[in-house]
């Protein structure tokens, strides 16, 4: 190749001699890029035609990198390619399998789909669309593309497994199978191919045709244990467990550590009559899992086949729970209790076994009665259906099935089968207030209180369903027939402590204290281990003001139950009514030690801390309370509030804000919120806040005065005015109300009205120094200088040392004299 470059480069040179001008300038660049590229070329040993070709084609290149296997340089040189030439489809293919070299797949794909949108006919460039949908896992897409490749070539075995794999991956494997098969007749003998053709037939459950392809695998590779397992599988389906024998014990063999073949052995040596043996398999597929139910179920089955009882039993236990359906493990079971003398165990397995003989009255009735016995109440109320389809007249056999639906919590069906019941027999007490129950359950208490009501008609002397009576009519709120009820259950049975507690609790809601207690106390004393009792106790004497009885009450409840942070937060209460707070502080901090995250434990630490004035120990109480559970608006009132109390008002702004923010309705949030504003002299916030208070209780005075207050700040004259006039309308026996509309009238010059209304203010509260003073400034401003000097001497008098009241009296005093 060397002498043909050399050759034109010569003639290149003898050219650019021969010509003139433009052209032998251009003659003379031909045949000096002519002496470079053949030198370059006979320097790298590299043949020029090569040479030449991968530098005007690097497609070409690509292609050659791609068979290196430096995909990343292939790519890069199909881009290259691609300014080139972008409408070349080969280029887009090639630059496609660099991209799925590197596992870019999505890439990938989108250069096929360059490559088919440009040579749609091109039958590789749809295939290897088609594997780029594959490996992204979008078979159905790929179908298409198989099934036009394929019409284009019907003998390419490739092409028909590809499709057969991606039909199977579609779970279409009656699709899948005649492709699979094309693939093995087109191609090469291929093991994996024979297996995933008896994969798929073995999945549409063609066992002889999916065995047959397993063997062909196994003849092409013998020792594969998939092929093994598989073929074993397959024969086991069809119940040649012996044929199956050999295969599993193989794959055994070669994959010792794989519990799941033993087992699969296990079970193929139990079929064939080999026990023994299968316990052994059995063994080894539990060392590899212990505890494994499914292996130890087979394996108390196997030993139950060699007389070995009592090794059987644990394995035959889980049997019957592992195919509860199945008659087969209940049997076993039985006959192996029997062998052991376990007779109550064995009627317990039989009467699960006679489910086979659905026929027989009595084996159903006495296996309800067992299983329902056992707390089994679905199986035991199945066990009386069938019974009744075969003895529908039965009554009996209706109120066991109504009662053990009633245990299983089935309510709706108790009732109608208490009224199968009712209906054979009409006039049984214990049917109606049964039926009763169940109603009642349902919450539908007015029909259950008919029940009971007939029920205690029927038979009055039944106590059960008096205190039924007076459950239902409680329920119905009301109290007063409840307890009625209740006290003939009492008279019947005077010593029944549930009787008592529900005559207590009845009362208690009637709030009819008194009995309540008697009740709770007779109840106590029959049953004085329940903790409860003593706390309802407790409850009933706190209400009746009797707190040394009830922290009597409380402290017998907590030596029954000292973790119960109920009862100590209410017995803090007494003690705190009792005027023994340290002792209730201590109650709530125990509380607090016992349930550290109980936000409201916090809380009520709090309020007691801050009903003592003890604002600084409050602080962290309802700081914890609000971290705890920051959706409650009290806690984060409490929170402000208590800031506020400590005049650290800028700090209790964000609780307060937050405090109407979660409860809107909370009318001691916005007045807080509001005072806080306006210590803070932002009063028009302040007045808003007032508002939204006075829109919740618009009669509260203490929010209209408060309002009047900062409406004077921001010279709202009128409207604090109207405050003023309100809040002392609201309140008419306060002399503050009058005493602060009075001076906010003398505030602005209205002296007559002012001094209407401090001398009112004066009448309701005469030992009040300053309201005399105010009376003073407002006579004297309507120069009433006699009558201004007497009310300074009022106010002298009352508070002697106030030197600015003497030199008031002595400015009335000389106007007098003038």
């Amino acid at each position: 190749m060397l002498w043909i470059m050399g050759l034109a480069t010569a003639i290149s040179i003898g050219m650019a001699i021969q010509k003139k001008g433009l052209l032998r300038f251009s003659w003379s660049l031909v045949a000096l890029l002519g002496i470079l590229v053949t030198t370059f070329c006979a320097l790298s040993g590299i043949d020029t035609l090569e040479k030449l070709r991968i530098f005007s084609d690097p497609a070409y290149h690509a292609e050659r990198l791609l068979e290196q296997g430096d995909y990343a340089q292939a790519e890069r040189e199909f881009d290259r390619a691609l300014t080139w030439t972008p409408d070349a489809a080969a280029v887009h293919d090639g630059r496609g399998r660099a991209l799925q070299a590197q596992e870019r797949d999505e890439e990938a794909l989108e250069a096929f789909r360059q490559a088919v949108a440009l040579e749609p006919g091109n039958v590789p460039f749809r295939y290897h669309r088609a594997m780029g949908l594959v490996a992204l896992g979008r078979y159905e897409e790929a179908l298409p593309d198989f099934e036009i490749i394929i019409l284009q070539d019907l003998s390419n075995g490739v092409y028909y497994r590809a499709r057969g794999d991606a039909l199977f991956a579609c779970e279409r494997y009656e699709e899948a199978v005649p492709d699979l098969k094309r693939a093995i007749e087109f191609s090469a003998p291929d093991p994996q191919q024979q297996y995933r053709l008896g994969v798929a037939l073995r999945n549409l459950r063609r066992f002889e045709e999916a065995t047959e392809a397993f063997g062909t695998a196994l003849t092409l590779d013998p020792r594969n244990v998939e092929y093994l397992s598989a073929r074993g599988s397959a024969l086991v389906a069809m119940g040649r467990h012996e044929d199956a024998l050999p295969n599993l014990a193989q794959a055994a063999d070669l994959m010792p550590d794989d519990p799941e073949l033993h087992g699969a052995c296990g079970d193929a040596l139990y079929y064939t009559g080999f026990y023994e043996e299968a316990v052994l398999a059995y063994d080894r597929a539990l060392a590899l899992t212990p505890g494994n139910e499914i292996y130890g179920a087979a394996r108390g089955r196997a030993l139950y086949r060699k007389e070995r009882y009592e090794e059987a039993v644990p394995g035959l236990r889980i049997a019957t729970e592992i195919f509860a359906g199945e008659a087969w493990p209940y049997l076993f079971l039985a006959d192996a209790l029997f062998h052991l003398g376990l007779d109550d165990e064995s009627a317990e397995a039989y009467a699960a076994a006679l489910e086979l003989d659905p026929f027989n009255v009595d084996t159903l009735t006495t296996r309800g009665d067992l299983l329902y016995n056992l707390e089994r109440y679905d199986e035991a109320a199945f066990a009386y259906t069938e019974a009744m389809r075969l003895q529908s007249e039965d009554v009996g056999l209706h109120i066991s099935r109504a009662q053990a639906l009633m245990a299983a919590g089935k309510y709706e069906e108790a009732v109608e089968a208490f009224n199968a019941a009712i209906e054979l027999e009409y006039r049984n007490a214990d049917y109606y207030d049964q039926r009763g129950v169940a109603l009642y359950r349902l919450e539908r208490y007015r029909q259950a209180l008919v029940n009971f009501t007939r029920a205690s008609e029927l038979d009055p002397s039944n106590a059960q369903a008096h205190t039924h009576c007076g459950d239902a009519l409680w329920m119905l709120e009301r109290y007063d027939e409840a307890l009625e009820s209740y006290a003939l259950a009492l008279e019947l049975e005077p010593e029944n402590f549930v009787f008592q507690k529900n005559f207590g609790d009845a009362a208690f809601a009637a709030l009819r204290y008194a009995e309540a207690a008697q009740a709770y106390q007779q109840a106590a004393a029959n049953q004085p281990g329940d903790a409860e009792l003593w706390a309802r106790l407790a409850k009933t004497l706190f209400l009746m003001v009797q707190y040394d009885e009830a922290l009597a009450a409380y402290d017998e409840a907590l030596r029954l139950d000292p973790q119960n942070v109920s009862y100590r937060t209410e017995r803090a209460e007494v003690l705190r009514r009792l005027g023994r707070n340290d002792d209730a502080l201590a109650e709530l901090e125990a509380a607090v030690e016992l349930d550290p995250d109980d936000a409201a434990l916090h809380a009520a630490l709090g309020g007691l801390l801050y009903t003592l004035r003890r604002y600084e120990e409050a602080l962290p109480a309802y700081e914890r309370a609000c971290a705890l559970d920051p959706t409650q608006g009290q806690y984060f009132y409490s929170l402000g509030d208590t800031l506020r109390l400590l005049e650290r008002v800028e700090e209790a702004l964000a609780p307060l804000e937050q405090a109407v923010e979660l409860a809107p309705d909370l009318l001691n949030g916005h007045l807080a919120l509001a005072d806080a504003l306006s210590v803070l002299a932002l009063h028009e916030r302040a007045v808003e806040a007032y508002s939204q208070a006075l829109e919740l209780d618009e009669l509260n005075a203490e929010a209209h005065g408060r309002r009047a207050a900062s409406f004077t700040a921001l010279g709202s004259n009128d409207e604090a005015l109207a405050d003023y006039e309100k809040a002392a309308s609201l309140e008419p026996w306060s002399g503050r109300r009058l005493r602060e509309w009075g001076i906010a009238l003398s505030g602005l010059g209205q002296w007559e009205f002012a001094l209407d209304k401090l001398t009112q203010a004066t009448e309701l509260e005469p030992e009040n120094a300053q309201l005399h003073a105010g009376r003073g400034h407002a006579l004297l401003a309507l120069n009433r200088y006699g009558e201004a000097a007497e009310a300074f001497a009022r106010a002298m008098e009352l508070e002697p040392d106030d030197e600015s009241l003497r030199l008031l009296y002595e400015q009335a005093a000389s106007q007098v004299e003038h």
